[in-house]
């Protein structure tokens, strides 16, 4: 796997650990709240995208040409929901 693989591979585990961690916070302070469970949805999602798109983009029939244009898309998409996260000004 190329560095840049392993690069997006590393920050689509650091989402879920974050999400998995902020989770726990949230159950330790006081319960699960419908707002922790989005933003868990939010955070944890697009970082398993991130993990399995880049374990089996190798594997894939894809040209390996294209493969920076998909996780531009990719990335592009969890841009957006780290934006939708902060926007929603949760506490």
């Amino acid at each position: 796997m190329s560095r840049w693989l392993q690069s997006i591979s590393v920050l689509g585990a650091v989402l879920i650990a974050v999400a998995l961690g902020r989770a726990a916070f949230d159950l330790a302070s006081g319960g699960a709240h419908p707002a922790g469970v989005v933003d868990f949805a939010l955070l944890s999602l697009p970082g398993l995208v991130l993990w399995y798109l880049t374990h089996w983009l190798p594997n894939s029939e894809f040209d390996p040409d294209l493969y920076p244009r998909v996780l531009a898309w990719c990335l592009g998409g969890v841009g957006a929901m780290f934006a939708f996260t902060l926007l929603r000004g949760t506490p």
